[in-house]
């Protein structure tokens, strides 16, 4: 269960970071974009691999 709820939080992460790239693209700010866009990612990433190691456990 844990590994569940880290992986969901893990996206919950993802999105906020995601919804912080978009606004930092509406002001212009490329840079500070890239760098939320790829945080976005390795949470996206990382909740992927918890939801692997859940599934591989339970298998």
């Amino acid at each position: 269960m844990h590994d569940f709820l880290a992986a969901a939080r893990e996206r919950q992460l993802a999105d906020v970071w995601r919804r912080f790239a978009r606004e930092c693209r509406a002001r212009g700010d490329e840079r500070m974009a890239a760098e939320a866009g790829e945080l976005a990612r390795l949470h996206e990433r990382y909740a992927t691999l918890l939801d692997v190691v859940r599934l591989d456990r339970a298998a």
